[in-house]
């Protein structure tokens, strides 16, 4: 029941994060800015899918990512592309339907497996939802400064 509630929510802010990375302007997504669309936007997905594994034992980033450019202080000269971060998105959008479909109340209560995070694994669903929103809205924001125009819409429920 719980994931027949959760996924829609979720499903929802991941489509917007995507929607807000469909619509940066070209010439915004490697724009001069700290931090750089491209990199909040990578930053998002990272932490989308590290937070749906079990911990960081055994998580790898996919090529053409490194890890070491997660957080939004590292510095990178080349940024990564906005298909490449698509693709991400979508495959921890897969990700994030099958870990809420599988859900059990015992997997819930576990331990989010991030010492960071001491929290069980419901709550950091959550959390990590949160954070997507969070920078879905940082990049509409920026949409909105760049061009004048009105960022994506607001989804209400996940797309299928």
């Amino acid at each position: 029941m719980l994931g027949e509630i959760l996924w829609p929510q979720f499903g929802a802010a991941i489509d917007m994060l995507a929607d807000a990375i469909g619509a940066c302007p070209e010439g915004a997504w490697q724009a001069p800015g700290h931090p750089a669309f491209w990199h909040v936007a990578y930053h998002t997905v990272f932490y989308l899918d590290l937070y749906l594994s079990d911990g960081l034992d055994g998580f790898e980033v996919p090529t053409p990512f490194a890890a070491e450019l997660r957080s939004l202080d590292a510095q990178a000269e080349a940024p990564y592309g906005r298909e490449d971060v698509l693709r991400y998105l979508q495959a921890s959008r897969a990700k994030c339907r099958a870990v809420i479909q599988g859900m059990t109340e015992q997997w819930a209560r576990q331990s989010s497996g991030f010492d960071w995070l001491p929290m069980n694994r419901a709550e950091l669903l959550l959390y990590n939802m949160r954070h997507v929103q969070h920078h879905a809205g940082q990049l509409a924001m920026r949409i909105r400064q760049l061009t004048g125009e009105a960022p994506p819409r607001w989804v209400g429920r996940a797309r299928p």
